[in-house]
């Protein structure tokens, strides 16, 4: 509900007062996750693909209650576009994922938070076509749907109590390179070892040979 605007307009001392009131429980949009310190901010690539993964590890503060983790795009300035945000509660034990549009808060979703105060951290956010899947820690695991085109992410930041180390990004393409590189050594080994076989067959064949001359 937006705020009522109340005017009370009072001649006392030739002055006239201005008062504002909003409704019970009443806050601002724009400053639900606000008030935190900026720990970490980092420009994405040009292009964001689907396969697209962006990790960050860090430390969470001893005596942590919240931190954030927010993938804005251009947009975020002017009309506040907070395509995901990840908010650890961890003084409630939960965390939240939901996703600012068109003026206001998405419905939450929430799972039980698999990262506590003091805990070493490792959060993998990887695009895919509808939906982003998280991973805390290479285990846990949760999955949100896109409600705003990931092709116009273009900022990650992480505000709170956290310690944050590094925020890497990987492309579709880097994680290719990878993943001949490995296929390259396992033909390689295989290569290695056809030759190893052909040798010890011709060192056996060059054994029976010298045996016959023998005889």
């Amino acid at each position: 509900m937006e705020p009522r605007l109340v005017v009370f307009l009072a001649l006392l001392c030739g002055a006239t007062a201005l008062v504002v009131s909003y409704p019970p429980g009443y806050r601002n949009r724009q400053n639900t996750v606000a008030n935190q310190k900026i720990v970490f901010r980092r420009k994405l690539a040009d292009e964001i693909k689907t396969g697209h993964s962006i990790v960050i590890e860090g430390t969470v503060e001893d005596e942590a209650n919240r931190f954030d983790i927010l993938l804005r795009t251009d947009k975020t300035v002017v009309d506040f576009e907070v395509p995901l945000l990840l908010s650890f509660r961890l003084q409630e034990k939960f965390v939240v994922m939901k996703s600012n549009f068109n003026g206001g808060w998405d419905v939450d979703q929430r799972r039980r938070s698999p990262i506590n105060a003091g805990d070493d951290m490792k959060i993998e956010i990887i695009v895919g076509d509808d939906e982003y899947l998280i991973i805390v820690n290479d285990t846990w695991k949760a999955r949100y749907l896109n409600r705003v085109d990931p092709v116009n992410l273009s900022l990650v930041t992480v505000t709170g109590d956290v310690f944050v180390d590094k925020i890497e990004e990987y492309t579709p393409e880097e994680e290719e390179g990878e993943g001949e590189e490995e296929e390259d050594g396992e033909e390689g080994g295989e290569n290695q070892e056809e030759e190893d076989d052909k040798k010890k067959d011709e060192k056996e064949d060059d054994d029976h040979e010298g045996q016959r001359d023998k005889e």
